[in-house]
């Protein structure tokens, strides 16, 4: 039982100082309790009351205002305190799926805007993209429905940057497939070093020689998989002995007498 003046003096401090815990409350509580002849409360218990009162939704929320940049209407949020982002803090994978690093690129070309989101696997740098006309949440989520399609292996982790399109509905695709999702330290590309290097590549070699295709996506997609194709059977690659991917990856992880069928399959 908590006492109404106790109460109804936590709401009225709140109001007045909002985001104030309980530790600032509680000597100024005490002093008015004392004045008022109530037993004051310790700072545990006031803690716990305002837990209660914020489940009770009587305390003051903080909100946000924005306005609609289609509608020009006003809209309210709640503020929410930031989530605590998992840091990837040094580990480097050594088999395939256990980290692909994933990041969008802008194509602006003549007032048209396309988003292409790009991936690749650290330890076989086995690479995917695909390109979208939204950078939303929604398309992040497809984005990694068909990365974990393509991919010959099982993914486990991911690494991102902090942008609004691997939120919501990624985060929420990653926790369904049970993925941990690592995001970069702020202002830091150098986290996703390899991504970098491969976004350059599938810029100067596909992206700039294929604008034309821009403004029907599905028609940019089919040539991007031909590219993919061939990036991930023929294109060597200096950093795993100057073999394509998937052929490093069926050399070094797929057993020797295996290796030749494997090879065939994936290729065709």
């Amino acid at each position: 039982m908590v006492d109404p003046f106790i109460r109804s003096f936590i709401i009225g401090y709140r109001t007045n100082h909002p985001g104030v815990d309980k530790t600032t409350i509680t000597p100024v509580l005490k002093e008015a309790c004392l004045k008022s002849a109530v037993k004051p409360p310790s700072e545990s218990t006031v803690g716990r009351i305002i837990h209660d009162l914020k489940s009770q939704g009587r305390l003051p929320r903080a909100v946000k205002a924005g306005i609609d940049g289609r509608t020009g209407r006003l809209h309210l949020r709640e503020a929410t305190k930031p989530v605590k982002k998992a840091r990837r803090k040094g580990f480097y994978p050594r088999e395939p799926g256990e980290l692909l690093e994933i990041d969008t690129v802008d194509i602006f070309v003549d007032g048209l805007k396309r988003y292409l989101l790009t991936a690749i696997d650290l330890p076989t740098r086995f690479a995917f993209a695909y390109i979208y006309k939204s950078s939303s949440s929604a398309c992040a989520r497809d984005f990694l429905d068909k990365l974990r399609y393509v991919t010959p292996f099982k993914i486990s982790r991911v690494q991102t940057d902090n942008g609004h399109e691997f939120l919501k509905h990624f985060s929420r695709a990653c926790q369904e497939e049970n993925l941990v999702h690592y995001f970069n330290y702020p202002r830091h590309p150098q986290s996703n070093a390899h991504l970098e290097r491969f976004n350059r590549t599938i810029q100067e070699q596909f992206a700039w020689w294929h604008t034309d295709y821009l403004d029907e996506t599905d028609s940019f997609n089919r040539k991007l998989m031909e590219y993919l194709l061939w990036y991930n059977t023929e294109k060597v690659h200096r950093g795993i002995g100057k073999v394509p991917p998937l052929r490093y990856y069926v050399d070094k992880f797929i057993s020797p007498q295996k290796s030749n069928v494997y090879w065939t399959l994936t290729i065709h």
